[in-house]
């Protein structure tokens, strides 16, 4: 059994970080919330040490890596993405279908609704807290671009826009830091729907933004007709 150095046993302490994280998290945040709260433990003195020993303890309670030993509490969301989370939660997610409708069916454009107008410029986006909280959690409360975590910071954008409640499809939205969120709408980048990766228009091409171009993105669960809607709108708009 993996321990601490006092002898408790590390899937305690990860089994409750990932319940104060919602069920779900990147490695980094699992890191961060252990060392801020070690919980009276006495933790490795590296980073690269103390990260080591959460993800080894992370893979010997899950069935999904090849270190797998007997309890399966954890899983990982998608090889590559150093996203993990209790397994329970997620057979709870996974079995309210509430949770999981539309999640794997893709978006279509042409049952968009018509928007209702409380003045001549904005919609009433009926459902959006909801989408938010789905968006969230499909996107491990991670900004798709910066990987930025600071949930306060991250809004959950629609691809194809808000045209009713059939737009708050998961397959049509994207968790975004909010300034990027401003800009995609402004259609001032875009994400090539071929290869999922970022475009920067050259409206901004010489500002900080510029790090993202070329960038690709880890969305599988993404809507290809939402991402070629917005992408050919991107590159209208930059002609104009």
């Amino acid at each position: 059994m993996v321990r601490l150095n006092r002898g408790k046993p590390w899937k305690e302490l990860l089994v409750n970080v990932l319940k104060e994280l919602g069920g779900e998290a990147h490695l980094d945040r699992i890191y961060e919330n252990v060392l801020k709260n070690p919980r009276g433990r006495t933790l490795p003195e590296s980073r690269k040490s103390l990260t080591a020993t959460i993800r080894n303890a992370l893979e010997v309670y899950s069935s999904d890596s090849e270190a797998f030993r007997k309890e399966d509490l954890f899983y990982l969301k998608e090889k590559g993405t150093g996203v993990w989370g209790l397994r329970n939660k997620q057979r709870k997610f996974l079995n309210n279908p509430k949770n999981t409708t539309n999640i794997h069916s893709d978006f279509d454009l042409n049952q968009v609704g018509d928007k209702k107008r409380i003045s001549t410029t904005l919609a009433v986006r009926e459902g959006q807290s909801t989408f938010r909280d789905k968006i969230l959690h499909q996107f491990s409360s991670r900004c798709c671009v910066t990987h930025c975590i600071i949930e306060k910071a991250l809004q959950a954008s629609h691809i194809a826009p808000y045209t009713g409640k059939h737009s708050n499809n998961l397959a049509n939205g994207l968790l975004l830091r909010a300034d990027l969120h401003l800009l995609f709408d402004a259609h001032l980048w875009s994400i090539n729907p071929d290869t999922k990766s970022v475009i920067i228009s050259s409206k901004i091409r010489k500002t900080e933004y510029k790090k993202y171009e070329g960038k690709k993105l880890n969305i599988p669960h993404v809507s290809k007709a939402a991402l070629e809607f917005h992408y050919r709108s991107f590159l209208n708009a930059q002609t104009h």
